[in-house]
């Protein structure tokens, strides 16, 4: 299957459930066409078959969460999962990426819609990859975990500041990359 025209695509469907104010589940479904770089996560996550295919189909799949523990406090995170297909290679060679993160949220901190937040998390990484290159399989060596705390102060109506610190180890899921 191509793009519209020729050309790359996404289309999403999405569904959410919140039963009450203390807790939301979503989950979502992407179909897409030569759009599977994000800008995040390795590499490789962003282009599994080495700029070698130009007809790249992908399914992905998502988990959302999120859970007031006490008042003002949220747990939340999510999963996602793509599966990504080369059409034009020999064999249609196929990608497995993943991604999650785990996430505290503070509301009203400090002062009304004030929002202390921290986020810890896996880039998206090549997990398992029947594409070949150079020197073996082109999958992703190591994990690289991503860790930040943020401040966000409404300062005016729509205009807030937000403030933080973040940190990756092994940068490119490489345990040879320095954090």
């Amino acid at each position: 299957s191509q793009g519209l025209i020729g050309g790359a695509y996404g289309a999403i469907a999405q569904l959410t459930y919140q039963p009450n104010k203390k807790f939301g589940i979503g989950i979502n479904y992407i179909r897409s066409f030569n759009a599977l770089d994000t800008n995040t996560g390795s590499e490789r996550a962003n282009d599994p078959f080495q700029e070698k295919s130009e007809a790249i189909r992908a399914d992905s799949f998502g988990l959302q969460s999120s859970i007031q523990i006490v008042p003002n406090v949220y747990l939340g995170g999510w999963v996602g999962l793509t599966r990504a297909r080369a059409l034009d290679l020999p064999g249609k060679p196929s990608a497995t990426i993943l991604n999650w993160a785990a996430t505290l949220s503070l509301v009203d901190l400090g002062v009304e819609n004030g929002l202390a937040g921290v986020v810890i998390g896996q880039p998206p990484k090549v997990m398992q990859n029947q594409f070949v290159a150079e020197g073996g399989a082109f999958s992703d060596p190591d994990t690289s975990l991503h860790f930040e705390v943020f401040y966000r102060c409404l300062v005016r109506e729509n205009i807030a500041v937000t403030v933080g610190a973040l940190m990756v180890t092994n940068p490119e899921h490489n345990a040879a990359n320095y954090t």
